[in-house]
This record gives structure tokens, sequence and C-alpha cells, in this order.
């Protein structure tokens, strides 16, 4: 019983205390201007960043203990919008208040985009410590479009050539009713057509090649002119396929011209990026190129086209003039054999220079000098170092040394360290007991000796490459036996034996 008449007794408490709190406006002041009260309407009219300050009151009952608490401002977009907090909420404390008032501002800032024309409010949210809460009336907001007016188009690329028709467009929008609107148009020089005081016109180049004047329109609305709007007209960037053709090398002169050059693009002039290397010159009645080396190097040929609307546009080439300054030989990477012969060639050659000078260490020659290679001989049997010294046209001279080799003969087997003999026979197959054998003998270095070759007159013979030959001479006389000694060289003399 005791605990169901305190629960009635909190309960009738928390009913009294929400009941007697109350939030208030007094008025608000808009934009430092308007004094708004009773929450009757804010009206934002045309402005787009609006203050709102809140002259606000808070009332409490004697009897309760705390008026601690935070106060928001809440916007409403529209009717059924779920309550945000705008601005920055106010914390206060219990000693802020007076017996039972307390009374402040609070401000926010408020944009006309983030409302509707109408259907939105705003208003204060009081909330105590003990999470009880209790809010002011609303304030109707409303605002008034401001008239606005867009050209389409903004821009205007207007190709060099182009003739054709172009239509230009206003479009207004939160005219007031029963407003009048005009517009006057201004489209400079370059353009016919009909031009009245409607929102849209076309017009027409006049010329293929000069440009036209950018179009601005004024609208009016009751006689008041509005901001101008332009249309800003130009020419898109100027671009051709066109190549420069010609050689990447020039040895001494060349002949360049331009590929791909569409109708009406002419060469307007031509350089060099160092005439110290070349030169260059236009022939301006058939458009050839004239360059011509002064030195080696390297330079970018720049050629500048023009279109019939004076527009240009730069195409470059770089080109090697002269021998490359890397030019090298081949051929000595592993020297020269003593008595022999190499070929020189030069290497990382561009195809401008050539040998024009060759001399050589003693026991050296140059048998042949061509334009891009040479034949050296050695006509001395000794070992050691050798060294070239060859001029290339254009100023590059090369000094090479490399090694002069030795290379001994090669060995092959000598007839003196050979000797056959005849051997027991123990092949007994038939014709039994006329089958004979013989064995061939090295003296020598064995090694010198990879195999045998045998010639047995008037004879069958088997394992003819071997050191030993079994034979069957053909009639009862004696045979003659030649044998030589043989590796990947060559092969020594025959050396003959009478077996009977």
């Amino acid at each position: 019983m005791k605990k169901s008449i305190l629960f009635i007794l909190l309960y009738l408490t928390f009913i009294n205390i929400q009941a007697q709190i109350t939030t208030s406006i007094n008025n608000v002041y808009l934009n430092s201007q308007t004094t708004v009260s009773n929450c009757n309407t804010l009206d934002f009219g045309t402005v787009q960043n609006n203050n709102l300050v809140f002259y606000y009151k808070l009332s409490r009952p004697s009897s309760l203990p705390s008026g601690t608490g935070t106060l928001r401002i809440m916007f409403k977009l529209n009717s059924s919008a779920t309550p945000q907090v705008i601005g920055s909420p106010q914390n206060i404390l219990d000693s802020f208040w007076t017996n039972t008032l307390y009374e402040s501002t609070i401000n926010c800032n408020l944009s006309a985009s983030q409302v509707q024309q109408s259907g939105s409010s705003i208003y204060l949210e009081f909330e105590t410590s003990g999470n009880i809460k209790t809010s002011s009336c609303s304030y109707p907001i409303t605002k008034t479009l401001t008239p606005s007016f867009t050209l389409s188009p903004t821009s205007l690329s207007l190709p060099c050539g182009n003739t054709s028709s172009r239509t230009f467009t206003v479009t207004p929008a939160n005219i007031p009713s029963g407003a009048t609107v005009t517009y006057q148009w201004n489209i400079g020089n370059g353009w016919s057509g009909n031009v009245g005081n409607g929102n849209s016109i076309t017009l027409t180049p006049t010329s293929a090649t000069t440009l036209p004047s950018s179009v601005t329109v004024t609208p009016s609305i009751n006689g008041v002119a509005q901001s101008s709007k332009t249309c800003t007209v130009s020419r898109p960037t100027f671009t051709t396929s066109a190549t420069i053709n010609g050689s990447n090398t020039l040895c001494a002169s060349g002949i360049y011209s331009m590929n791909n050059l569409p109708n009406g693009v002419t060469v307007q002039s031509v350089s060099s990026s160092n005439t110290n290397v070349a030169t260059v010159s236009l022939n301006s009645s058939n458009g050839q190129i004239t360059a011509t080396k002064v030195s080696n190097g390297t330079f970018t040929l720049s050629v500048v086209l023009q279109n019939t609307c004076s527009q240009t546009v730069t195409k470059t080439k770089s080109i090697q003039a002269g021998e490359n300054a890397n030019i090298s030989i081949t051929g000595l990477e592993n020297g020269i054999n003593a008595g022999g012969s190499v070929n020189i060639s030069l290497t990382n050659s561009n195809g401008c220079g050539t040998i024009t000078f060759t001399s050589a260490s003693s026991g050296l020659t140059f048998d042949y000098v061509g334009p891009d290679y040479a034949v050296l001989s050695s006509t001395s049997s000794n070992s050691g170092t050798g060294w070239v010294y060859i001029s290339i046209s254009g100023g590059t001279s090369i000094y090479r040394e490399f090694p002069i080799n030795v290379i001994p003969p090669p060995v092959i087997p000598n007839s003196s360290y050979i000797s056959v003999a005849r051997i027991e026979n123990n092949y007994n197959v038939y014709p039994y007991n006329q089958w004979k054998m013989v064995k061939a003998y090295y003296y020598g270095n064995s090694s010198d000796v990879t195999y045998w070759e045998w010639n047995i007159g008037n004879s069958y013979y088997a394992k003819p490459n071997d050191t030993s030959v079994i034979f069957l001479p053909s009639t009862s006389s004696n045979v003659t036996v030649n044998v030589r000694a043989c590796n990947n060289n060559g092969c020594s003399s025959y050396v003959s034996t009478v077996i009977n």
C-alpha cells in the first residue's frame, strides 16, 4: 500500500513540473531590421543570408527544484519534417535564474536556400536536466524567389570555316505573376539574323574565317534591367595530323616537306633550334624546307602551320646533323692473330661518317679501306700489342689498342712414329686358318691419335678404324698393308708393311 502511494505521488509531481515549465519567445529580430512577435511570419523576402535573434523567456514555479537545462533553436523544413537543431545550443544553469524567471537571447544564421518558399518554421525548445522538454510557439518562414535568367549556350566553340546557324535561348525562372519580360540582344560584329526582344534568336556567322563577336542579352522585368548574360564565342585549338617528312639524319643538306597537310593550311615559317648545328629555309612557292648542316650535333626543326583563320600550330622534328657522337668501330674485340687479318667496321653510324684516314702500329697494315669498313692484316708472327688510328669525316677520330695473338699450329700425327706387326689370330671363323690379324702402334703422344685408317689390297677386312684389323687375303701370296693415324686436324701419311 505504501509503495502504491509513493508511486502516485512521484507521478503527480512529474506531471506538475512538466505542466508548469514554459518556454516563450518575446520577439524575433530579423536581419537587424525587422522585429517579429506573437509567432507571426518571418519573411526572408529576397535576402539570401539571414540572421535571427530570439528574445526569449523561461518561467518556472517556485516549487521547481532546479532550472538547469539546454535551450535549442529547432527548424522544420515542412510540417512533416523531423526537427533539426540550428546554431549552437545554450547551456542554462540554475544560478542564471532570477527567482522563477530567466530571460536572454539566442541567435542563428539561416540561408534562404535552407527553407521552402512557404511551409518552413522555427521555434525554441528547452530541455531540463531531468530530460523534460518544453517548446515555444512556431514562427512560420517564407521567402520570395528571386527572378533568374539562364542563357544557353554560355560558350560557343566555332571551328574555322564553320558557318552553321546557331540558336541562343534565355530561360527565365521565378518571374512574378503578371510581370512583363523583354530581352535586349547585343550581337556585335560577324553575325546575321533577325534580332528582336524575345527570349530566343538564331544567328549565322557572316564569314568562315573571321570570328564573330560574343553574344550578350540583358533581360528586363517591367522595364527594370536585370543582370546581363553573355555567350563567349571562341575558336577551338587548331590541330592537325600533318607531320614533317624527311630523314632524321642530315649529313650535308636535306629536303623536308609536310605530310597530310589539310586544304587551306600553309607553312607560315620554319626555324632551327640551333643555327650553329644547322640552318633551315623555306621555299614559299612549293612549301619545301631545305636544311643545311653547319656542324655535328642535334637540332629541332620547327614548322609553323597556319589555317585560313590565322590560327597556328607548330610541328617539330628532332634531327641529327652529321655523324653520331658515339660512333665507334667493331672487329678488334678479340685482337688479331699473328699472320691473319680482321675486318674493322664502323658501328653506331648513321651513315654520314666515312673513313678518311688510317694508320697502324708496326707489323700491321690496312689491305683495304672503304667508306665504312677496312681490312687489317698482320705481317708479323710474334705476339704483342698493336694499335690502329682511324679518322672519320666530321672530326671524329678513334684510337684502339688490341692484342696480337700467336696461335700454335694444329697437331697432326707423324708417320715416323707408326709401326705395324702381325699378331696372333683368334678369329676362328670360316674359312678356318686363313684369316690374318695385324696391329698398328704409335710411339709418339698417344693423345694425338683419334682413329686409324687401313688400306689392305686384295683382301676382305673388318674393323677398319681400330688399331688392329683382321683380313682375309684373296690369294695366298704376300699382302701389302697400309695404315695411317688420324685426328680432327688431319692424318699422317700411310705406312706400308708386307704381310706373308
